[in-house]
């Protein structure tokens, strides 16, 4: 049976994010049947960044936003970080969009500390994305990627229980999930008072 591949794009800032980014696309790639795609792995082409960006978007299934501190590189010709432009692309484009913000403490390498430019404009940026979608909030690379593989899956089963079309891996999946939820909580109900 062909089961198609969901491609899941990463959006953040790269190098203030690296170990952050490397969790999460580990655990997106750990479920079945799900690929995290991410400007790392785009290679050369003979194109714009701009313009390979909105391709490879428009090739996934869901957004996986990651909003730190730092507001990130700007789209050559404009005031917008890849980021934001990451997030327009898929607003224009109905991808749904998961959107994880880091929390007020988070360290912050002297050498890689945001500009007050760069502050003021993620801050307009992180507010903008927390009034238009629920977000999670994360500290560490290894938190944001649990949140991120929860968040995937909660995804899948919001459309499963709104019965939006699932292929038969989805289906299966939840099925899993669902008993082996009811086989840890079952021991735990026969163990408490009544």
């Amino acid at each position: 049976m062909f089961i198609p591949i969901k491609r899941v794009f990463l959006s953040s800032v790269a190098e203030a994010l690296t170990e952050y980014r490397i969790e999460v696309a580990r655990a997106i790639d750990l479920l079945d049947d799900y690929k995290c795609v991410r400007m790392e792995d785009f290679g050369a082409r003979d194109a714009p960044s701009e313009e390979v960006c909105r391709t490879r978007i428009g090739e996934c299934d869901v957004l996986v936003g990651v909003l730190g501190p730092w507001y990130g590189s700007l789209v050559p010709g404009t005031q917008k970080s890849y980021s934001e432009l990451e997030y327009d692309v898929a607003v224009e484009l109905g991808i749904p969009r998961l959107m994880f913000l880091s929390l007020d403490d988070m360290p912050i390498l002297s050498a890689s500390a945001p500009t007050d430019d760069e502050r003021e404009r993620q801050k307009v940026f992180r507010s903008r994305a927390s009034r238009e979608r629920q977000c999670a909030y994360f500290r560490a690379p290894f938190d944001l990627a649990v949140r991120v593989h929860a968040a995937i899956y909660n995804y899948t089963r919001e459309r499963f229980q709104r019965g939006d079309p699932l292929d038969a891996h989805e289906e299966l999946s939840i099925v899993r999930h669902t008993r082996f939820q009811e086989l840890l909580v079952e021991p735990y109900d026969r163990t408490r008072p009544t």
